[in-house]
């Protein structure tokens, strides 16, 4: 699992901790960097106690810059109860929220961990192998971010089943075939995997399969995943 920096570094020297975190980043991941300075957007990924992920986003709105927006990644669920079909969204990272920031990780440490950690549920921001590492790689967030969609809610998607494998037509899966790790027929849902800080995190996403075709039948152009 991705490892976490916690409330203990907030009381340190954070800029002997800034410029620590830039000399190891420039020997080790000095190409990821450069682009991530270049697109001037990064995530940092918060834990933070489970069910109270709202609380401490609307806590952090009034807290932090207005270029430091904290948010919850959702997803959107179908509720089906007598033959009637309502929809409702759920955090898809139970446990976590992002904040995107203007900020490299140096300055994002110093003016924004002592307002982070003085938070009840707020816990550990999650890093990769260097503990100072802990804005999300440029290719990871950009993956996730298009997954997402510009409401950053992962909407459900459709497609169609063809002997054993699965089409993908339209919705957030749509490009996304090989990500798919398992798909769930009863609750009708497929299993993602997003790399997360160099781990694969799985997300459950709603799949809607509209009928059954034979190999032979016409289908719009999309790749497959074998169920």
């Amino acid at each position: 699992m991705p490892r976490n920096v916690g409330k203990d570094y907030s009381e340190c020297d954070l800029g002997s901790f800034g410029k620590l975190f830039m000399a190891e980043c420039s020997k080790t991941k000095g190409e990821r960097c450069a682009c991530m300075q270049e697109k001037n957007i990064y995530w940092y990924v918060l834990r933070v106690r489970t069910g109270k992920e709202e609380h401490v986003v609307e806590h952090l709105k009034d807290k932090l810059d207005s270029s430091d927006i904290p948010f919850i990644p959702q997803k959107s669920c179908i509720f089906r109860r007598k033959g009637e079909i309502s929809y409702f969204q759920k955090p898809c990272l139970k446990g976590y929220i992002i904040i995107e920031s203007d900020k490299q990780t140096e300055v994002f440490i110093k003016q924004v961990f002592p307002k982070v950690f003085k938070m009840k549920y707020a816990y550990k921001f999650l890093h990769y192998d260097e503990k100072y590492d802990i804005a999300m790689w440029e290719d990871e967030r950009l993956t996730f971010a298009e997954l997402l969609g510009v409401d950053r809610c992962i909407g459900k998607s459709i497609g169609y089943k063809v002997g054993d494998r699965v089409k993908i037509v339209s919705g957030a899966l749509l490009g996304y075939e090989n990500k798919i790790l398992k798909i769930n027929r009863k609750t009708k849902s497929a299993v993602v995997g997003v790399n997360m800080f160099g781990n694969t995190v799985p997300i459950e996403i709603d799949l809607s399969l509209v009928e059954e075709l034979s190999a032979d039948d016409e289908m719009p152009s999309s790749s497959q995943v074998t169920v």
